[in-house]
């Protein structure tokens, strides 16, 4: 689940790992949907993918969320 950087599951982030100041850390928090698009959604495909072995998964997004996944897959396109 995409929890756009807010999760539990992402209190290790690299970012974060230094300093351990995960909710004070307005630089992690200083990001475009575009930018979570490629980074964050990507990331969360590549771990999903490599961890069931399964090269395709469905996706059910809401607000952000969706956005964040039309731009990748937008982005995705033009690459070919």
């Amino acid at each position: 689940m995409n929890g756009n950087r807010g999760t539990l599951y992402q209190r290790e982030h690299e970012k974060d790992s230094a300093s351990g100041d995960y909710f004070n850390n307005s630089e992690f928090w200083n990001f475009h949907y575009a930018v979570a698009a490629v980074n964050d959604v990507k990331a969360h495909i590549d771990t999903i993918t490599s961890v069931t072995g399964k090269d395709k998964m469905s996706y059910v997004g809401y607000s952000q969320g969706t956005i964040m996944m039309t731009s990748i897959l937008d982005q995705a396109s033009q690459e070919g």
